[in-house]
């Protein structure tokens, strides 16, 4: 994609939408037929404007301007609208999602582009509200939920989620752009340094350090389980597979002592079955 080109912006949406349909049918299936569009339109959103920040090519400048182009957008702003900003501007419309939750998402792909280092646990959690929280806010609009009711879930998913992302890429964020997730304080609270990209995780506190970063993720899927109100428990099947998901991923990882030099850990299609299958028999209790 030319992340300067908004058609092909619009084209690239168009892929991942039907890429989507493959990749949403287990997490997405227990949706209604409108809302699950909306969820891949959103997920298309998304995706677009984390590549304004990662796809190589475009100056600082150029990403900012295509930045601000989607918030005003957001903002009802602009009149040129292209197809796929046309198809976001109308999923925002049908679910009442305000511009401040789209502008939360924007932010935290802006502060992708100056900030390659978090000093504190504190600063992360920050970042990852903008980038991970966000989205569950506009997810639980889409489902039709109880929004007061579940901001709490929303917030604690996004941090849980996006703390296992964290840490699975740890290895892939640095060889990509010397990136670093893990807080300063934890590297230095662990003695490791950039070294340990270089020379790899043998003799050094890694496996210390993961286990550490596993342990903080874990209290976040007890926090978002257990503000899911049990009125919206069958509204929230889809992001409680997701939870279910990214939780087994975890836990793949710490059993394996997190050889994430070595390997992605994923997920085959059976277990995301299974685990969709359960979370369906449990939201009917």
């Amino acid at each position: 994609m030319t992340t300067t080109d908004l058609d092909a912006q619009s084209l690239h949406a168009a892929e991942i939408t039907k890429k989507s349909r493959s990749n949403f049918a287990i997490a997405f299936a227990t949706l209604p037929k409108e809302r699950r569009a909306a969820m891949v339109t959103y997920y298309a959103f998304c995706r677009v404007v984390d590549d304004i920040v990662d796809e190589p090519g475009p100056t600082r400048d150029e990403r900012l301007r295509l930045l601000e182009r989607w918030r005003q957008t957001v903002d009802g702003s602009v009149n040129d609208l292209t197809s796929f900003e046309q198809d976001v501007v109308e999923m925002q419309n049908t679910y009442a999602v305000p511009a401040s939750e789209m502008h939360l998402l924007i932010d935290g792909m802006e502060k992708d582009l100056d900030t390659v280092r978090y000093d504190t646990f504190e600063d992360l959690l920050g970042y990852c509200y903008h980038v991970a929280s966000s989205v569950g806010f506009v997810c639980m609009r889409i489902f039709g939920c109880d929004i007061p009711a579940t901001q709490a879930y929303a917030k604690n998913l996004g941090y849980c989620l996006q703390l296992t992302n964290i840490v699975r890429d740890v290895v892939d964020d640095w060889q990509k752009e010397e990136r670093i997730y893990i807080p300063q304080e934890d590297m230095d609270r662990f003695e490791l340094d950039d070294s340990l990209f270089q020379n790899g995780p043998e003799g050094t506190r890694f496996v210390e350090m993961m286990q550490f970063q596993y342990e903080r993720a874990e209290i976040y899927y007890e926090k978002a389980g257990a503000a899911i109100p049990r009125s919206e428990r069958r509204r929230v099947v889809a992001t409680e597979t997701m939870r279910d998901t990214y939780r087994a991923i975890l836990r793949k990882m710490q059993s394996d002592r997190f050889r994430v030099f070595e390997k992605r850990y994923r997920l085959g299609r059976l277990h995301k079955v299974g685990i969709l299958t359960r979370r369906m028999l449990a939201s009917l209790i």
